[in-house]
């Protein structure tokens, strides 16, 4: 395990190297003849190459080579009608920049992984011994639970203001069901004058015994 990762991170390092410059050189020539950079004039195409060469020359070939194919596949940034035109030295330099860029971050998490210490290996013995310190801590527990368990808690105390208010509540109720049936009783006894019914009492009598009772109602209540 640990000779392959630090086989990776030589990899690495050899892969950040700069170069080769004809390696680059002849990527660039290939770029302007695939986008006819300067074609027809030798003179525009020489300072084009140079300009080339100065922004790609302190990157590894294989950056450059993989920014070439990334603009050629349009993942490169840029429009559709960007990527139909040759690429800028800015542009290039870019996208390479960030691939070697990567490859240090990921030599950089290899060496950090291939420094770290490595943990000693806990003994058979000590770990049974903390396991049964676990197991002997849950019983505990699980005792004290029980224990807490059978002993009941004693009842909350009431509030003596809001036992006062309760009482009065149902006082009060109580004396509307009271009114309330004897005003039902009344009722009975009284009833209305009607054509049908000789004997009864006058409607304006039964009339006035209703109010009367819902004032006695209305003044006995329980504030």
């Amino acid at each position: 395990m640990r000779t392959d990762i630090a086989r990776r991170i030589a990899a690495l390092e050899a892969a950040a190297q700069p170069g080769p410059p004809e390696t680059i050189l002849e990527m660039i020539a290939r770029v302007m003849t695939r986008y006819g950079v300067g074609s027809g004039d030798a003179d525009l195409a020489a300072v084009r190459a140079e300009d080339y060469l100065e922004a790609l020359e302190d990157l590894p070939a294989w950056t450059v080579r993989e920014a070439i194919r990334r603009w050629r596949r349009g993942e490169g940034g840029g429009t559709l009608r960007d990527r139909a035109f040759a690429p800028f030295e800015a542009q290039l330099r870019a996208i390479a920049k960030a691939l070697a860029a990567e490859a240090a971050w990921q030599a950089q998490v290899l060496r950090r992984i291939l420094a770290a210490e490595v943990e000693p290996e806990i003994p058979a013995a000590v770990r049974a011994q903390w396991a049964a310190r676990a197991e002997q801590v849950l019983l505990d527990l699980r005792d004290e639970l029980r224990a807490r368990g059978s002993e009941p808690d004693p009842p909350p105390t009431p509030d003596p203001q809001l036992v006062r208010d309760r009482a009065a509540v149902v006082a009060d109720l109580e004396q509307r069901r009271q009114r309330r049936l004897q005003r039902e009783a009344v009722d009975q006894r009284t009833p209305e004058h009607r054509p049908d019914q000789p004997g009864g009492v006058p409607n304006t009598m039964a009339a006035s015994i209703r109010p009367a009772a819902e004032e006695m109602e209305n003044t006995d209540a329980v504030p």
